[in-house]
């Protein structure tokens, strides 16, 4: 399985040891998913500290080359339903994750920025995130907050600029710099016939 990056990604785990969600699972499955606990928490841990999924960009492309291998072998394991055998390849991972973020900070690379822009508009509560790979951290500081990225801002404010009433803000705006969008109303047709 690739990730966004190219970069081979292990698959998330399915809580199998929850016998509400999941009754029917097997002894096998339970062990194999509870084996897989210390891998997911160092996954966490790394991209709270880098970004998501971006350890891996950090570090030489042969460090990265053998981490995947080892995801490999975890994914081989879990299928296998062999819990000794994940159990094994999960402390290949956690110590592999563990060699890049050394590699990574004696190398003096930087994460992704949590840094971010909180707005409140008529009781929404949202934040613009400058790197969106930093949402797990942004969440934690503020779990009140509904993240959008500055690409999605962007998006919306074109799709927006392409609509009738973009078409009026564009030239208020054109005309004088310093205007504001202060609300929006949903729109009336304004092509009616003029009566005279």
């Amino acid at each position: 399985m690739t990730g966004k990056r190219g970069v081979y990604k292990a698959r998330t785990r399915k809580k199998k040891n929850d016998f509400i969600l999941h009754p029917k699972a097997t002894k096998a499955e339970i062990e194999v998913d509870l084996c897989t606990a210390a891998f997911d928490r160092k996954v966490r841990e790394m991209d709270r500290a880098w970004g998501v999924d971006r350890l891996v960009e950090l570090v030489d492309a042969d460090i990265a080359h053998k981490y995947s291998i080892a995801l490999g072998r975890l994914n081989d394991a879990i299928d296998a339903q062999d819990s000794a055998l994940v159990q094994r390849r999960v402390n290949d991972c956690v110590r592999g994750m563990s060699v890049m973020h050394g590699l990574a900070v004696r190398s003096g690379a930087v994460g992704a920025s949590d840094a971010y822009w909180e707005l409140d508009v008529d009781g929404f509560k949202a934040a613009i995130v400058a790197d969106m790979d930093a949402w797990p951290a942004i969440k934690e500081q503020r779990p009140d907050l509904e993240l959008i990225s500055l690409r999605e801002v962007g998006i919306v404010w074109n799709a927006y600029r392409e609509a009738k009433a973009g078409e009026m803000v564009a030239a208020i705006k054109g005309s004088f710099p310093s205007a504001q969008i202060v609300k929006v109303e949903k729109l009336k047709d304004h092509d009616d016939p003029i009566p005279f």
